[in-house]
């Protein structure tokens, strides 16, 4: 029987790297067939939010809080929240997170992605939502991409009660995404 893939609820500093996270997931991975498509969704609530700290270059690991992993086409994916300065200002970005270890160099996939940050107080009609544009992606250097926003919502307007995105320090977001092998 195989072994379910770790989950990663409320993850804090301390949690392993991201390399570390995905290589038992795909270590054994073989790809699909060309033209194979699949659609996967994230629920996913973030604690602990007023406590993340600005992203700094080459820190990834202690700045950016994690989602649990879901896997599609075969891949551990997951969401990831960062603190960061866009144009000047604090915001929250949200991306969408892949591990492309053991990729051959002729494989390209193609993911569609929309980011859903919920108000919890006001409900969907109020919640900020992100289409990203369709990415082609081949193997990474890194093994590790990320797609997503990095101006969801200032996070000084995050943090305001009275924006009904934050409720006891906590952000729910709610992410589908389609990959397809070309």
């Amino acid at each position: 029987m195989a072994e379910a893939p770790p989950k990663y609820e409320d993850i804090s500093i301390s949690y392993p790297t991201l390399d570390q996270q995905f290589a038992s997931a795909s270590e054994k991975f073989v790809p699909p067939a060309i033209g194979t498509k699949e659609t996967a969704t994230i629920t996913t609530d973030f604690n602990n939010v007023s406590e993340m700290k600005v992203w700094k270059e080459g820190l990834m690991d202690t700045y950016y809080f994690g989602s649990n992993v879901v896997h599609c086409l075969g891949f551990p994916w997951r969401l990831l929240a960062k603190r960061g300065v866009y144009r000047g200002e604090i915001c929250l970005g949200l991306y969408l997170n892949a591990s492309l270890h053991n990729f051959g160099a002729d494989e390209k996939y193609l993911v569609d992605i929309k980011i859903t940050l919920i108000n919890q107080r006001k409900g969907k009609r109020s919640s900020i939502k992100h289409k990203i544009p369709k990415r082609q992606f081949p193997t990474a250097e890194t093994g590790l991409l990320s797609w997503g926003c990095s101006d969801v919502i200032p996070f000084h307007r995050l943090l305001s009660l009275s924006s009904g995105f934050i409720m006891n320090d906590s952000i729910i977001v709610y992410c589908k995404f389609t990959a397809t092998r070309c």
